[in-house]
């Protein structure tokens, strides 16, 4: 397997970063179209035993479909990711959105928190980290 380690600077400017983590993201959702391609028995995110896990603060990795079944869950850009794939895989034009915020971190540092959700034509926002346990006592 080939395993590649990317280190990205981001602007602080909200319109650069807004960009630039665009392009990320349809990348992760380019990266599991082909998982999916090379993989035809992957079983749809909510069948898979996946869950959501938050990340440590600090820590931000954007695993693929297989990186994210062997971690037994992902957080919401690895989930809403590996869905947008799934549903444009079967012909549905889904596409990624995200909400964002500043938040205050345990740290006391400020920082943008993001959230990843997928649209769904015809049938709106669906958010796949709720739908496995984000909000939790398990998963929080």
């Amino acid at each position: 397997m080939l395993e590649l380690t990317f280190r990205i600077s981001v602007s602080q400017d909200e319109e650069s970063r807004d960009r630039v983590l665009k392009i990320l993201l349809w990348a992760l959702i380019a990266l599991n179209l082909e998982y999916l391609k090379k993989n035809p028995g992957t079983p749809s995110l909510y069948k898979s035993g996946v869950r959501f896990i938050r990340e440590r603060e600090g820590e931000e990795l954007w695993p693929t479909i297989g990186e994210v079944i062997k971690a037994g869950g992902g957080d919401c850009e690895d989930l809403a990711a590996w869905r947008v794939a799934e549903l444009r895989n079967s012909g549905i034009p889904a596409r990624p959105a995200w909400r964002h915020r500043l938040v205050r971190m345990p740290s006391g540092q400020e920082a943008t928190l993001y959230h990843i959700l997928v649209f769904i034509p015809g049938r709106g926002y669906e958010d796949p980290s709720r739908l496995l346990g984000m909000g939790t006592n398990e998963a929080d």
